[in-house]
């Protein structure tokens, strides 16, 4: 009878996550929607649960003076929505890292003002030249708040201040670790300024300039 008992709970708990699985991923149809259009909307933003949607409703603004200065570039950009934007900011600041990371200059080549690019691929090639491997595991965001915005024609101008929890590791080609510690995060905070032409019909913004703060 136990045995019986345990086989209609296993099956209760498959029926259950199968039924969840299905709600949240959807059978393929052919009309998925575009990554554009799975970002939430603002008011989705405003009034869904955060936990559920993964956009923790934290400051978008580091202070008055930031949320002012977005205005501006809205007058340049009436489409410009500080929501997407932090949404597509937390997801290039991943995107970077790893590709970096992972000497993927395809990818950086795509996210990348030419000028930032060449200093990445620099640095990659000369990572290689050494025989060395960079190891970076991203724990957390803390942290992705728009400090500053500005136009300088033809261009808007949107800097975002990341604070995250990296582990960041440098071997060389014996293993052996060169730089950092595999076992124990360390707390960056980092300010990346984003470019864009508002009247051009490419939605990407383009990380323009790194540092440390």
């Amino acid at each position: 009878m136990g045995a019986y008992l345990d086989i209609l709970i296993y099956a209760l708990v498959a029926g259950i996550l199968f039924f969840w699985l299905f709600s949240v991923l959807g059978k393929r149809t052919g009309y998925e929607k575009t990554q554009e259009e799975m970002i939430p909307s603002d008011e989705e933003l405003e009034n869904q649960d955060a936990k559920i949607l993964d956009w923790p409703k934290t400051p978008i603004f580091i202070d008055e003076n930031a949320r002012l200065r977005v205005q501006e570039i809205k007058q340049k950009d009436p489409n410009f929505s500080e929501h997407h934007f932090i949404a597509g900011a937390k997801y290039a600041f991943e995107t970077i890292l790893m590709a970096f990371s992972n000497g993927d200059l395809e990818t950086l080549k795509t996210l990348l003002s030419p000028e930032t690019y060449k200093g990445f691929e620099a640095t990659i090639i000369e990572r290689k030249n050494r025989h060395d491997n960079q190891v970076t595991r991203l724990e957390n965001i803390k942290e992705v708040m728009i400090t500053d915005a500005y136009y300088d024609e033809p261009k808007c101008y949107v800097t975002v201040r990341y604070v995250s929890e990296q582990i960041n590791v440098t071997y060389d080609e014996q293993n052996r670790v060169l730089e950092g510690d595999p076992d124990h995060f360390i707390i960056l905070k980092d300010l990346w300024t984003f470019k864009r032409d508002p009247n051009s019909s490419d939605p990407v913004w383009l990380l323009a300039k790194t540092r440390s703060e």
